[in-house]
């Protein structure tokens, strides 16, 4: 965000490939950064993915998901898919 703003650039928040946890890790992290908020971010792989391990899976309605109010992540996880998917 420093470099960023040492520059005059805005932040464009996303990862690649995200699971609906990365989802919310990722979309927290933006709306952290004053640089990100307002930037589009492209966060849909979620969908095509058959399995996930979050507890809520993010709701895309026109164009925006919106985040918990809380920005404990730890309440999105199912620990229980975590368990079933442990080596």
């Amino acid at each position: 965000e420093r470099i960023a703003a040492a520059r005059g650039a805005r932040v464009a928040p996303g990862i690649s490939y995200e699971s609906a946890l990365g989802t919310w890790i990722s979309l927290q992290h933006a709306a952290a950064l004053p640089r990100a908020q307002g930037s589009p971010a492209e966060h849909s792989f979620f969908l095509t993915m058959a399995a996930q391990v979050a507890a809520r899976i993010p709701e895309i309605r026109d164009g925006r998901i919106e985040l918990p109010a809380q920005a404990d992540l730890s309440r999105l996880v199912d620990w229980d898919a975590v368990k079933r998917r442990a080596p």
